[in-house]
């Protein structure tokens, strides 16, 4: 995929971190480093507030929970992180989109329904589309194209006066993501020695050594900084 030069469209994707039930977004960082693996808590789509008038079955429900990942520039996450509706934190995982792509990531569908009667529309096509499937069992069984019928679907977002969050540039990928260290561009928290010191206390010598050849940014950092510090990340391996 070539790349496009232009400021306001990053090579990344990143994935934010926030407090979630009683652990902290740092503790969820170390929890996603920990596993490898970034869970599908949520769904996130227009269509999750009818699951239960639907009757799904918890494992149907489940099906359509996604992973969120964000294609703002690096230097501009801090606005994503200063916002109090979202409560996201300085803490996550940057990737390259072009892997996460293969992954299956797609942008977020956010459709405007002012002065149209789209999300009626929509929501008729989804109670349509799931007519008298209640499991996941059974959605496999009449449906060839399942995985991508509920992938379509938890994609799906629209856009109101209460409800709004196109200016997070978001992206999606449904179901559980799974990675490898090697995949991770950068490790994004506010404090790089901090960071390290716990980091050398929750993971094993031989998780802890890989986990610290991957770069650990700030998202208070300009791109000069970033450059600085990749550079001496590199020297003190090399050392």
């Amino acid at each position: 995929m070539s790349q496009i030069k232009r400021e306001d469209i990053s090579k990344f994707l990143v994935h934010l971190t926030k407090k979630y039930n009683d652990n902290s977004a740092e503790d969820n960082l170390f929890s996603i480093l920990g596993q490898k693996t970034i869970k599908a808590v949520n769904p996130y789509c227009l269509f999750h507030p009818i699951f239960d008038t639907m009757k799904f079955s918890e494992i149907l429900k489940k099906k359509f929970s996604s992973v969120c990942f964000t294609e703002t520039p690096l230097a501009q996450l801090s606005h994503l992180t200063n916002n109090k509706r979202r409560m996201l934190e300085p803490y996550g995982l940057v990737f390259l989109k072009n892997h996460l792509l293969q992954d299956g990531a797609s942008p977020a569908i956010y459709i405007n329904t002012s002065g149209t009667n789209m999300r009626k529309f929509l929501l008729n096509k989804f109670r349509s589309d799931f007519k008298d499937i209640k499991t996941y069992r059974k959605l496999k069984s009449i449906a060839p194209n399942y995985l991508a019928k509920i992938q379509y679907y938890s994609l799906i977002n629209i856009i109101s006066e209460k409800y709004n969050f196109t200016w997070e540039r978001e992206w999606r990928i449904n179901g559980d993501f799974k990675f490898g260290y090697h995949q991770i561009f950068a490790i994004l928290v506010p404090d790089r020695d901090d960071f390290i010191s716990k980091a050398k206390e929750k993971f094993t010598k031989t998780k802890f050594n890989q986990i610290n050849k991957i770069p650990i940014i700030s998202l208070d950092w300009n791109y000069e900084d970033i450059v600085e510090m990749l550079a001496i990340q590199l020297w003190e391996q090399e050392t």
